[in-house]
């Protein structure tokens, strides 16, 4: 999904090392922003950074297979490890998108779209269906993020 969004391609066998790190030059409506992407590819519990990672992000798009249960199922150690190493008690606090990929597999989904939904809800976050393969919502997650973490990282300016 990572590869579609920075370099508009789909990439059928994607082989990531612990972590592989892309830039993109996106338009807000304050401007011009460089996104600085660490697609972890779910290896990061398995990564000695993975602390650093949930500590120093400014924005995480989490994502699950719908056609892989144990996708969807592994977010609720991620979320533990996030209100943990955050020290909140809420998701709602973390600027995050969480999004269902491989849309476009309908026929062999495990997690349904209520259930991605529901989540999200529970995390007060936006969700996304996605493809890849289709390129259906990926411009719409990234963008949603990086929307989410400029808003939550402007300085409210003093009143004069």
């Amino acid at each position: 999904m990572t590869i579609q969004f920075v370099q508009n391609i789909f990439v059928e066998e994607y082989d990531p090392t612990v972590a592989d790190s892309y830039r993109k030059l996106v338009g807000l409506d304050g401007g011009p922003v460089v996104l600085n992407i660490l697609d972890t590819a779910g290896e990061e519990e398995h990564s000695p950074l993975w602390e650093s990672w949930l500590k120093q992000g400014q924005g995480f798009l989490l994502a699950y297979s719908i056609t892989s249960r144990p996708s969807f199922d592994a977010l609720a150690v991620l979320q533990q490890a996030f209100l943990h190493i955050n020290d909140t008690d809420s998701m709602s606090s973390v600027s995050a998108v969480l999004c269902a990929t491989k849309a476009d597999q309908a026929d062999s989904r495990e997690v349904s779209r209520e259930e991605g939904e529901q989540l999200a809800q529970e995390w007060g976050c936006p969700f996304f269906e996605t493809s890849a393969l289709s390129r259906i919502n990926v411009e719409e997650a990234f963008t949603t993020l990086a929307k989410r973490v400029y808003k939550d990282t402007q300085v409210p300016h003093a009143c004069k």
